[in-house]
């Protein structure tokens, strides 16, 4: 009997050390995993500086989360979020799906680069698409085989980005950039009618979430600031429209934005002549253009 509780006692200091070690490794675990998984489905480097999570309250923060450009684009980077606030249901830590009650991003940086082939953000998105495939992950697949441990899925009932910016930028600009407020972001339970998203899953639908938001922020612009031709409008609304797709309101409302700017443009410079080109008594009538473009995209 004493030597049963000897063993006892040492298997309770081993899982008692185990324990703790683990509480006191798990915000670098959560931060390795962040760079990790995010790296990977986005194929660009994401980094982050440092995760606290308390598994008595639930709450965790995740500071300085920055997202690196695809090569090819010459900014700085995609997205900087600051700080992330996570709210974890305790209760369901160890279980499968876990409940995030919310996840709060305030005050994020995007910066929107245009490039010969679309723009960054629209780069990561198809790489995380891509990625996910590679996976066997999406559609109606699971991405396990028979006998495989069910992946960790998760549960996020609100996801909130706000009071974030867009930064503008193009070899197209010639240099310029427009700061435009990145609109609001509300993802509702996601994952809940799939009883769980993977980590995997969760990226795709957050850059998907991240991509529309931006574009939309971008093609609200004042485009008269830009000096924009004809022709580059016409490559510009192309794009949009692969970068929201074929439906939805946001892509009919660009539409409708680019083509009366194109028509403004053409009334004013005779249907051929870019703005920057324009001879003198044409440039007279720019100024007369130019307020009707303010007026149409807004300040």
């Amino acid at each position: 009997m004493k030597k049963i509780l000897i063993v006892v006692g040492i298997l309770a200091v081993l899982v008692g050390g185990g324990v703790a070690y683990l509480y006191s490794s798990l915000d670098e675990i959560i931060t390795a995993t962040v760079q990790k998984v995010g790296s990977r489905m986005m194929l660009v480097d994401v980094t982050l500086k440092k995760t606290k999570l308390s598994l008595t309250s639930g709450r965790g923060e995740m500071d300085g989360l920055k997202v690196g450009n695809p090569q090819g684009y010459n900014t700085n980077y995609a997205a900087s979020l600051g700080k992330v606030v996570l709210e974890v249901d305790v209760n369901t830590v160890i279980k499968n799906p876990t409940i995030i009650h919310g996840v709060f991003v305030e005050k994020p940086e995007v910066t929107y680069e245009i490039g010969g082939n679309g723009s960054n953000i629209t780069a990561i998105q198809k790489n995380v698409e891509g990625s996910l495939s590679r996976l066997g992950i999406g559609g109606t697949g699971t991405g396990t085989t028979s006998g495989q441990k069910p992946p960790k899925k998760f549960i996020i009932e609100n996801l909130i980005i706000r009071d974030g910016v867009v930064r503008v930028s193009a070899t197209m600009f010639q240099g310029k950039t427009l700061d435009v407020p990145l609109p609001k972001i509300h993802l509702r339970d996601i994952g809940r009618k799939k009883g769980g998203l993977t980590s995997n899953e969760i990226v795709l639908e957050v850059v998907n979430a991240m991509t529309k938001a931006a574009t939309e922020a971008a093609m609200s612009t004042d485009l008269s600031k830009l000096g924009l031709d004809m022709t580059t409008i016409d490559n510009l609304k192309t794009q949009v429209k692969g970068l929201l797709g074929t439906s939805g309101g946001a892509k009919a409302v660009i539409d409708q934005k680019l083509g009366a700017a194109k028509k403004i443009i053409e009334q004013t410079t005779g249907g051929s002549t870019p703005i920057e080109n324009a001879p003198q008594e044409i440039q007279k009538k720019l100024g007369g253009a130019q307020d009707q473009l303010k007026n149409l995209f807004g300040n």
